[in-house]
């Protein structure tokens, strides 16, 4: 058999070259990363990962909106994704069209600090902002993790400082150069990214409402019904106490940065009882949490239901441990509505 040349003196005398494909190719590279460099965020109307398309959702509806300047935000989670704006505009004596609801799966504290700074127009006539609670928007969990390609790539480096893992601050240091968010990307994905791009505007967000989710991400619980959905939904909302200085921060810079004259409401809606026991067990972040916001949280109002009977729902109000029914999200319009009215009940009359 004959022996390979490719440790032979011959091979080493020579340097590989490259065909004119191949420079056509890197010279495409290279244009690519140097456009990236001033539109760093070029993607992010792409969606190829569930977290970035929740996000990205909530800035179309914005920069898509009739009312992009609403007096009432709601920036909850999925808790809160399909409560009744008209609802809760009765009980806050302003028209429904004041109140825009951006609530979406797994927000959390930076991800709504996020939004305001890349959308500083929905703070002019913002006079209440709500939120509601969950232990992970506090706590490091599998709902968000500060290796979320996402938060690498909006991150600032105020917040890259605060990340726990070495490896990951290095990452999100590096990004700063090569955006992050172009790793691992489908060259159609490159393609739709500098074409929405060159369109400017808001094409890029209709194209986005037009673009689904592809295939591969899809909600983890979505139409289970297993004995073991319940308890993984426990533990991932409740990840524990290992708390998130990035998270931290941003509940800071978020009071901060929005107008003085906006409240923000942090809201502990009952959960059924069997995840409040849960709860209860040490370790699990409810009490530290209320601990915390009740002392950490200046310009905030806190707002703790801790029994749902308090605001009488029952298991029937309930989807599953933390979701309401259409008439659980009644009886949650009405408590929380009456709690909320007299914070900004003055400023809209």
């Amino acid at each position: 058999m004959r022996r390979s040349s490719i440790f032979s003196s011959k091979t080493l005398e020579s340097w590989p070259r490259l065909t004119a494909p191949a420079w056509g190719a890197l010279a495409i590279f290279v244009a690519a990363r140097l456009a990236l460099l001033t539109e760093p965020d070029a993607f992010l109307t792409v969606a190829e990962l569930e977290s970035q398309h929740q996000y990205m959702t909530v800035e179309a509806l914005h920069r898509l909106s009739d009312n992009p300047t609403p007096r009432v935000i709601v920036a909850g989670t999925s808790r809160f994704g399909a409560l009744p704006t008209d609802c809760m505009a009765e009980h806050l004596g302003c028209a429904p069209e004041e109140i825009a609801n951006y609530s979406r799966a797994g927000n959390t504290f930076w991800r709504v600090l996020a939004f305001f700074r890349r959308n500083p127009s929905a703070m002019e006539n913002l006079d209440l902002l709500i939120i509601d609670l969950l232990p992970f928007q506090l706590y490091r969990g599998p709902i968000f993790g500060e290796s979320d390609p996402l938060f690498i790539s909006l991150t600032t480096r105020e917040e890259r400082a605060r990340i726990a893992s070495t490896a990951t601050r290095a990452e999100a240091w590096v990004d700063d150069a090569i955006p992050y968010m172009t790793q691992r990307r489908r060259v159609m994905g490159w393609w739709d990214a500098f074409t929405r791009l060159a369109q400017g505007g808001t094409a890029p967000y209709l194209a986005f409402h037009e673009t689904p989710l592809p295939a591969g991400q899809p909600d983890p619980w979505l139409e289970r019904h297993d004995a073991d959905l319940t308890s993984e939904m426990m533990n991932a909302y409740a990840p524990g106490t290992d708390q998130s200085a990035v998270q931290v921060g941003a509940l800071a810079e978020l009071r901060a940065l929005l107008p003085e004259r906006a409240r923000i409401a942090l809201v502990w809606p009952p959960v059924r009882e069997d995840f409040l026991e849960n709860l209860s067990h040490p370790g699990r972040g409810y009490y530290e949490m209320k601990t915390f916001l009740e002392n950490n949280a200046p310009g905030c109002e806190v707002i703790w239901i801790e029994s749902p009977s308090e605001w009488s729902l029952t298991e029937d109000d309930f989807v599953d441990v933390v979701h309401f029914t259409p008439g659980g999200f009644e009886k949650v319009c009405t408590h929380m509505g009456n709690a909320l009215g007299r914070l900004v009940n003055s400023r809209m009359q």
